[in-house]
């Protein structure tokens, strides 16, 4: 390794810094000092790289520069502890353990309901007759379904929470539409400035025309959709 240093004229330099400083924590009671960072807030950050001609037993960025940075598995200096099981949460909002997760997706379930009951209601009748497909929103899951396919799809939800929290929505619908004057000005960067205002009107409407004949030979294929959050329909 010295000798690939000596060869690339790199040089290894320590910087040793000494902190007499003492931090003070006022901790809740699910609070922790960070193991990671011992409560300073800081860690080493290390920026590897590489020189042309200078790999080392295979490794393509042999050479380091570290640096202190925050610390990314805290704030400040401190964890939480999960109020369920007790693990540490980083920076995670919510532990990955079942009860703090359910507890996440009831919190954020009552928040849409709240969303849900401000909504104009609609039957499910009339949704059958107006939408392809219907936004189903659980305090276990979302997904998009047919009406023909929600009575099976709320039953399969069941089986294993029979008293699973369900809302539904109505639903918009998009497809691929281009623009033709949007398309060229995109490609336009490395023209001359007056490229724009020398393509006519009738080039634009030509392009435009194949565009849309294009865009409605790929619209099967193109169509999403995606939640109406204004109408929620009634079950």
């Amino acid at each position: 390794m010295q000798e690939i240093m000596d060869k690339t004229g790199v040089r290894k330099e320590r910087v040793q810094f000494t902190f007499q400083v003492d931090l003070e924590k006022d901790l809740l009671e699910n609070e922790v000092i960070c193991p990671e960072c011992k409560g300073s807030g800081m860690t080493v950050t290390q920026f590897n790289f590489g020189l042309r001609n200078a790999e080392v037993l295979g490794q393509p960025f042999p050479f380091k520069k570290q640096s202190l940075s925050f610390c990314q598995h805290c704030c400040n200096g401190v964890q939480r502890k999960c109020e369920f099981c007790g693990n540490l949460m980083a920076r995670d909002l919510y532990c990955s353990c079942a009860e703090s997760q359910r507890e996440y997706r009831n919190k954020a379930y009552k928040e849409e309901k709240a969303r849900w009951e401000e909504a104009k209601k609609i039957t499910f009748e009339q949704a059958v007759k107006d939408y392809e497909y219907l936004y189903i929103y659980t305090s276990k899951e979302e997904n998009f379904v047919t009406p023909d396919e929600l009575e099976e799809y709320l039953a399969e939800l069941k089986k294993d929470d029979p008293e699973l929290k369900v809302l539904i929505y109505a639903t918009k619908s998009t497809y691929l539409v281009m623009n033709a004057k949007d398309t060229v000005e995109s490609h336009a960067d490395d023209l001359h400035e007056e490229a724009m205002e020398l393509i006519s009107d009738e080039k634009y409407e030509e392009l435009q025309g194949f565009m849309d004949k294009w865009c409605e030979e790929v619209k099967d294929e193109t169509l999403s959709y995606y939640p109406d959050y204004s109408i929620g329909v009634v079950i």
